[in-house]
Formats: C-alpha cells, sequence, structure tokens
C-alpha cells in the first residue's frame, strides 16, 4: 500500500515538472484585449495556426520558434456595412512570429481608416501587427 501511494506521489510530482519544463518552453499567442481606436487598431480573431483550424480560445500556447498565425480582423460596427459581400481572403490574414519561451504576444489589426474603396475590396486596407510582446 505504501508503495502505491509513493508511486502516486512521485508520478504527480514528476507530471507537474514535466508541466513546468513545457512552459518553459511556451509561448502565449492571442489577441489584443480592445480596440485602440486613437491608433485604428482593432482586434483579430486566431483563426489557424501553423495552416491548422484552432478552437476559439482567449490565448494559445505554442511550442517556441517560427509561427504562422492566420487572423480574421474584427470590425467595428460603422465598418461593416463598408464591406457587403466581403470574403475571408479580404478579412483573413496571415503573420509570422518567431515565438520566444515564456513570452506573451498579443496581435491587433492595423487600418487605414481612410482607404479608398479598392482597398476595402481587396484588403488592403489592413494588416496584422505584432502590437505588443512581454516576457511572462
Amino acid at each position: 500500500m505504501k508503495n502505491r501511494i509513493f508511486c502516486g506521489i512521485l508520478g504527480l510530482l514528476m507530471a507537474l515538472l514535466n508541466f513546468d519544463l513545457l512552459a518553459d518552453m511556451q509561448a502565449q499567442v492571442m489577441s489584443i484585449p480592445h480596440a485602440i481606436s486613437a491608433e485604428n487598431i482593432y482586434k483579430v480573431t486566431i483563426v489557424e495556426i501553423d495552416g491548422g483550424a484552432v478552437e476559439p480560445a482567449r490565448n494559445y500556447l505554442l511550442a517556441t520558434g517560427e509561427r504562422t498565425i492566420k487572423v480574421r480582423i474584427m470590425l467595428k460596427v460603422e465598418w461593416s456595412p463598408i464591406l457587403p459581400g466581403a470574403t475571408d481572403s479580404v478579412r483573413e490574414k496571415e503573420i509570422v512570429l518567431n515565438l520566444e519561451a515564456k513570452t506573451s504576444y498579443q496581435i491587433g489589426a492595423k487600418l487605414d481608416i481612410n482607404a479608398a474603396i479598392e482597398s476595402q475590396l481587396d484588403g488592403s486596407y489592413w494588416e496584422p501587427i505584432l502590437y505588443r510582446k512581454f516576457s511572462d
């Protein structure tokens, strides 16, 4: 009986240590928490990571290294009517980040609010940006 308890405790400790080791090799990626209207920067939704679709989440823990993140712009209400029938290719773009361990990355969408209608239709009115990078 004592052996089983000892093995259970040892297994739990090893799992916790492995979790800490994994956390040391991971980074967090997320959207900015809210729009920064004064800078024309808006929220995004992360839709793919390295070509694979992801479930909606507040943030994503990822292994370090180069990652390709596909985001969808989250437009303010007043912008939505300007883009009727816009396709995903206009609303979704990729950003490549080189992730470092124990670091968080906030992604946003930088808009040209004075963009011509052509730019709105072809999607060149916005770009995904790394808004903020900070160590955990």
